[in-house]
Formats: C-alpha cells, structure tokens, sequence
C-alpha cells in the first residue's frame, strides 16, 4: 500500500523524527520503509534537523562519560549493550576507565 503524501512529508518534522529515532530507537530502513521514502531521505532530514542518535553523537557520549558513568551505565540509560558504548566510545577517542 502507498504512503499518503502527508505521511511521507513527516520526515521534515523534528519532532516526529527525534521521537522515532532517538526515542523508540528506531532504524533508518525500518523508518523509511514505514513512512514510504528512501534511508537516503530519513538519514538526510536527520542531519538537516540536527537528530542524532545515542551512539552517532560524539559530544552526548562524551558528556555521560565526563559525569563519571561507566560504559554499563551509558548503555542501560541508551539501552544498548555495553559491547556496543565501549565500540562507539574508542571510534571517538574517548577513554573509558572502568
């Protein structure tokens, strides 16, 4: 079934993206498909509208890590696998000490 217009628009909403990609975590295919437009579309939109989501933002990582948090704590607050904050953490140079 096709999207409707008004549906497929919804990737230039700020709100709408951030709920769907940062707070239900969703992927970029999965939120493409569901919304009627190529990842290439949602992944561009996300970066016009400045959405990032937890592993992809460098400075929201760091700033959990500053306050003392152990890559355990960073990923149930995420809710991610530690496996996966200690892999996003030495991509951006930022040394975990457990």
């Amino acid at each position: 079934m096709k999207s409707s217009i008004k549906n497929r628009k919804r990737y230039k909403d700020r709100d709408f993206m951030r709920k769907e990609l940062v707070e239900k975590d969703k992927e970029y295919k999965a939120l493409a498909r569901e919304i009627g437009v190529s990842d290439s579309t949602v992944r561009m939109w996300a970066a016009r509208l400045n959405i990032q989501k937890p592993l992809e933002n460098r400075d929201y990582l760091e700033g959990l890590h500053d306050a003392g948090l152990s890559s355990r704590e960073i990923a149930e607050k995420i809710e991610r696998e530690p496996h996966q904050v200690i892999l996003a953490l030495h991509e951006y140079g930022i040394k975990m000490v457990e």
